[in-house]
């Protein structure tokens, strides 16, 4: 996040039980919009997402944005399972350590 407008989004997903025809939707949310949406099919149990995000609100204590990830486990048409969470971007650095 070099010029603090552009975050990393870097996420790993273990599934359980994979089977045929499964999907992923990874969906993060501002509190208005969709700023990042990508749906996989699951071959493995396991799936490393990247993908950098610009003009993010950075997390702070002065002012803590935060977004939703959503991420569902679809089977065919239908939502098995899905999960929220609250995730910030920050920046921390460490000068002259």
């Amino acid at each position: 996040m070099e010029d603090y407008k552009t975050g990393l989004f870097d996420v790993d997903i273990k599934v359980n039980n994979i089977k045929e025809n499964l999907k992923l939707s990874v969906n993060l949310l501002s509190k208005t919009k969709s700023i990042f949406h990508s749906t996989y099919v699951l071959n493995e149990d396991f799936i490393n997402i990247k993908s950098k995000i610009n003009n993010v609100d950075i997390w702070s204590d002065e002012e803590p944005n935060l977004y939703n990830l959503r991420i569902q486990l679809i089977d065919g048409k239908k939502v098995i399972e899905e999960s929220n969470i609250k995730i910030g971007f920050r920046r921390i650095e460490i000068r002259d350590g």
